[in-house]
């Protein structure tokens, strides 16, 4: 079904405004490497799009992204807050922005897509360094695996759900591994350093409590 969604977003001319992230992204980091040493088990019904810049969606676009899905079964589905998800018997398909400033906490609509998207905070660092991906003649974006990797370490911290601050974690955790079998320790350690101070504690800490502190060590 994957397929299906991404090829219906490519022949609408979607894909150029949107990045693929949440656990499909890291679905497409082994594809890219060309790896069989990192093939992630992805054990979700969710798809997760980010609009890294919104308000760079020219308005005149005007793509019905709503009756993209319809095509493909899904329905939309709305919450309390207003944002609208479009559902499968098996798929959730949400759209996400980056929170700026302190956030009004409700979900924006893109005037071009149609579509409404939830401002999520660290997003930021999802949308600043891209790869793109080549999959069935379709160019997909995802974030920098780097980026992704220290982003889901700082969600990790955040969460309350036991199963998710662990699901989180272990994702963040064996992507630095496998990207440090790849060469790019440097990579990981520059990243590190450029991120704000509080950021940096915040990463140290959660490592720390987790005995794991090492794996920046070498990078």
């Amino acid at each position: 079904m994957l397929k299906r969604v991404l090829k219906k977003l490519h022949d609408a001319g979607c894909l150029n405004h949107i990045v693929l992230v949440g656990s499909w992204a890291s679905y497409f980091y082994g594809l890219y490497f060309k790896s069989h040493d990192y093939r992630p088990l992805i054990r979700t019904s969710d798809i997760d799009f980010l609009i890294p810049n919104p308000r760079n969606v020219a308005p005149d676009l005007d793509l019905n992204l709503g009756r993209v899905f319809e095509e493909l079964d899904f329905v939309k589905h709305f919450d309390r807050s207003g944002l609208i998800k479009y559902e499968s018997k098996s798929l959730t398909i949400e759209f996400l922005v980056p929170e700026i400033g302190r956030g009004s906490g409700g979900p924006i609509k893109v005037k071009g897509l149609n579509i409404t998207a939830q401002p999520l905070r660290f997003l930021n660092m999802l949308s600043e360094d891209l790869l793109v991906v080549q999959y069935e003649g379709m160019r997909i974006k995802v974030p920098d695996p780097v980026a992704y990797a220290f982003y889901k370490l700082i969600v990790s911290g955040r969460r309350f759900k036991k199963d998710k601050k662990a699901k989180d974690y272990d994702t963040a955790i064996d992507l630095i591994r496998f990207l440090k079998k790849q060469g790019m320790s440097r990579n990981i350690t520059s990243y590190f350093n450029s991120l704000p101070k509080p950021w940096q504690k915040k990463v140290s800490s959660i490592l720390e409590g987790a005995n794991n502190l090492e794996i920046l060590e070498n990078a």
